[in-house]
């Protein structure tokens, strides 16, 4: 999985979105890898300078992070997944996130065929697009990735 691990001198891109108050403790539930921390408006730099926040900004760190192994592998389905919501916003939004982001190097396998994620893309035309993407911002990165039919030990 994708987490935020707390560094000061760090920063990532990300996307506000409105949650009723009532429904904080089903997040709370499905993001159970992770501790929901306040997150102060100082902390945010806005892309606009006409938004306007009153409520209480929340944040999802991961509690603990492992980097990716042959047990616990990168795989493409999540990444094409998240890649697709980066590119929902645009371009540069996505290219923030991959540089903001590390272990891109660890094990990756391409699992498209039979994928590991339960929510997968189905689109040949955004794994193209993504795909050049990845390979524009992390040259030789699919050096290091396998076939999703690879045992792993």
């Amino acid at each position: 999985s994708v987490g935020i691990e707390a560094n000061p001198k760090s920063s990532c891109n990300g996307i506000l979105f409105p949650i009723a108050q009532s429904e904080l403790s089903n997040f709370d539930a499905r993001e159970t890898g992770y501790d929901r921390a306040p997150l102060s408006l100082s902390q945010i730099d806005f892309l606009s300078n006409d938004i306007n926040i009153v409520e209480d900004v929340w944040i999802y760190f991961a509690k603990q992070t492992n980097n990716p192994s042959q047990k616990q592998p990168i795989v493409q389905s999540y990444i094409d997944v998240i890649i697709e919501g980066c590119l929902e916003v645009g371009l540069d939004f996505t290219e923030e996130f991959i540089k903001t982001t590390t272990g891109w190097e660890y094990t990756w396998i391409e699992d498209r065929l039979f994928p590991k994620y339960p929510r997968p893309l189905d689109n040949n035309n955004t794994h193209l697009q993504i795909d050049l993407i990845i390979q524009k911002f992390i040259p030789g990165l699919f050096d290091h990735r396998k076939p999703a039919h690879t045992h792993l030990n």
